[in-house]
């Protein structure tokens, strides 16, 4: 009985501030939506996971674009911290043509 004031508060802001928050985050009037891609198909993270291990030529794209990603990092890292320049070339000496030109100043 004592914490009835602070029950009715909860439930006035949940029912008056959730709705606006809902009704503000929709978008009215963005146009830029407008100009994305329509035709993909929108797939679930899951579904794309469970293709990548049953099926060979999504686990071979998915290896594929995790060693673009793994080299591309790795040229980062070593653009931003140059001494890690020798390791990189130990885990992958594929990349000794792009790591060969001097860090900028």
């Amino acid at each position: 009985g004592k914490q009835v004031g602070w029950f009715i508060l909860a439930i006035l802001t949940n029912v008056f501030t959730l709705p606006i928050l809902w009704l503000t985050a929709l978008p009215i009037g963005d146009y830029s939506g407008y100009h994305q891609k329509h035709d993909v198909v929108d797939e679930d993270l899951f579904l794309q996971l469970w293709h990548a291990m049953t099926v060979p030529a999504d686990r071979a794209a998915a290896v594929a674009r995790l060693k673009a990603a793994g080299r591309k990092g790795l040229v980062a890292l070593v653009q931003v911290v140059p001494m890690l320049k020798p390791v990189a070339l130990r885990l992958d000496p594929s990349l000794a043509r792009v790591l060969r030109k001097a860090p900028a100043v």
